[in-house]
């Protein structure tokens, strides 16, 4: 089959670092091709956000919404390429991973090449695990060689080792936010020591709470800010998304 349009599914709308590192790798990956991001949020708008150069910007297209709801629209042509990251495997909650689940479903229903590249835990709630059953003609690809082996046991479903999408992305160290952020770092070098870069990650905080609250998740910040704080009385931190 020719391949004419990719419909990306990104793990969120925008705001994640991580997310939009994995995102660019993938336009970068299909560059040759028109490219279609299906966001989960649509309040917010992935292009907007990314705010691609020109060449970019022609072949990209958005369209939002509930994710199952698109595949009546899908075509010809179309490959579906779901940026699994840690959602597929339940890791954000079991919704998200069910919704990505259903459009899988429906895209090979009416025979649209579905690729889905994530990561995958070592234990997987039975709900996702019976769903990617029926998923046999999906290509999955896997982040790391722990998250392959996992899914390989837990599945039985063919998948290989692939990296992780950021690796694709290249970065535009001259751009005016590296440039802004350079300056502040090179300006808190001159009263804090050390500076810290700190990732507070989804996953991280549910490995804490089983309450998956927006209280908690604020607790959960202030208490890893306070201990590190505590242990390096001079340093200033550089919060990253």
């Amino acid at each position: 089959m020719r391949v004419k349009r990719v419909i990306v599914v990104p793990p969120d709308g925008p705001g994640s670092k991580g997310d939009e590192g994995m995102l660019r790798g993938a336009l970068e990956l299909f560059r040759s091709f028109p490219i279609m991001i299906l966001n989960p949020r649509p309040d917010e708008s992935w292009i907007g956000y990314l705010q691609p150069n020109r060449p970019v910007l022609e072949r990209l297209s958005e369209a939002g919404g509930a994710l199952p709801s698109f595949a009546p629209r899908l075509e010809d042509g179309d490959l579906l390429f779901v940026i699994g990251a840690d959602v597929i495997d339940g890791t954000c909650g079991i919704e998200p991973a069910i919704e990505r689940l259903d459009l899988m479903a429906a895209a090979l229903a009416r025979r649209v090449p579905v690729y889905v590249h994530s990561s995958f835990r070592s234990s997987v709630e039975t709900r996702i695990l019976d769903d990617l059953a029926f998923l046999q003609g999906a290509r999955f690809l896997l982040r790391d060689e722990l998250s392959l082996e996992n899914f390989q046991r837990q599945t039985n479903i063919q998948s290989r080792f692939f990296p992780d999408l950021s690796f694709f992305y290249k970065p535009q160290s001259h751009s005016q936010i590296a440039a802004d952020l350079a300056r502040r770092v090179v300006a808190m070098r001159n009263s804090y020591s050390p500076i810290l870069g700190v990732n507070f990650a989804e996953h991280s905080f549910r490995s804490f709470y089983d309450e998956h609250t927006d209280a908690n998740r604020r607790e959960f910040v202030a208490t890893v800010l306070t201990g590190l704080a505590a242990a390096h009385r001079s340093a200033a931190f550089v919060l990253l998304s």
